[in-house]
């Protein structure tokens, strides 16, 4: 049990465990099946199955003492990966967009920024359609986002985040003239075929960049500065179903509202999503639970 103690991060801790109880299931079928065979052939003496067994038994019971223990390492201080965020230009994505443009993540660079979605939705794939307003008959640009950790009680199924068709916005004037340029016929389904690539991908151009950065630009920075664009002119639960939450509390870990850029700020025209936010509990001062809103 020394390498599977031998982790500071309780997600390694629970991969090892669980490699270890395969082993040792795939062990102790083994051994049950080498005695029923000695018994039908009458071999009742092997001093040397009884010595694995005795040791398999050993195992067994170090592994269920183990678990009972569980993670008792000290914990890892999470590393928020909003931290990249600090000492990038105010147009980082633009310009990493830019830096795209011609490459095969070019629509999942701007959707990505433009929705603030998960690398794994995008290998859904997320539709951008074109829809008018029935009570302002603007045009709108509407990115359709399937939710990927969605459970009864987790997750927005789907979310809808529409910009209008004519704003201003560097990154939305840039998807606008991308699909122009390629006479793309929306609707749109625009999907990558592995997150781990596109990440690298990302990692590769901001290295390039800005060579000098202290952290790791990686994907989940634009769902970060996505964050802090909206909760800089947003209430707390258009961020959350935006963001694709269900509880109000898991909002604090994504993009603070002063990160947003002091020039270029996302603003949607709408974020809808069909399930209610749960608002955030705390313990009052005096032990009782207190709602809190957005």
């Amino acid at each position: 049990m020394t390498m599977v103690l031998a982790t500071s991060r309780s997600s390694s801790y629970h991969k090892r465990m669980a490699a270890v109880r395969y082993l040792l299931a795939t062990q102790h079928q083994q051994l049950l099946l080498e005695a029923q065979t000695r018994c039908r052939v009458e071999e009742r003496s092997d001093p040397e199955w009884f010595c694995r067994w005795r040791n398999h038994c050993g195992l067994l019971r170090g592994y269920h003492d183990r678990q009972k223990l569980g993670f008792t390492t000290t914990r890892r201080k999470r590393a928020s990966k909003r931290q990249a965020l600090r000492g990038l230009p105010d147009d980082w994505r633009d310009q990493l967009c830019v830096r795209a443009r011609n490459g095969k993540y070019a629509y999942a660079m701007l959707v990505a920024a433009l929705t603030g979605c998960r690398p794994a939705e995008l290998q859904a794939g997320i539709v951008v359609s074109r829809e008018q307003h029935t009570e302002s008959t603007e045009e709108l640009i509407v990115f359709r986002v399937d939710g990927v950790k969605v459970k009864e009680g987790h997750g927005q199924p789907y979310r809808l985040i529409a910009y209008r068709a004519n704003d201003p916005h560097p990154l939305m004037r840039a998807i606008v003239d991308l699909l122009n340029s390629d006479g793309a016929e929306l609707p749109l389904n625009v999907q990558i075929e592995r997150p781990g690539n596109f990440t690298v991908e990302v990692r590769r151009l901001a290295k390039c960049l800005w060579p000098t950065h202290p952290h790791a630009v990686t994907a989940y920075c634009f769902r970060h500065q996505w964050a802090a664009d909206i909760k800089s002119t947003q209430a707390g639960d258009v961020v959350s179903r935006g963001l694709g939450h269900l509880s109000a509390k898991t909002r604090r870990y994504y993009g603070l509202a002063g990160q947003a850029r002091s020039s270029g700020v996302l603003s949607p025209f709408s974020i809808e999503a069909p399930r209610l936010v749960r608002p955030e509990k705390m313990v009052s001062s005096r032990g009782s639970l207190t709602l809190l809103g957005p």
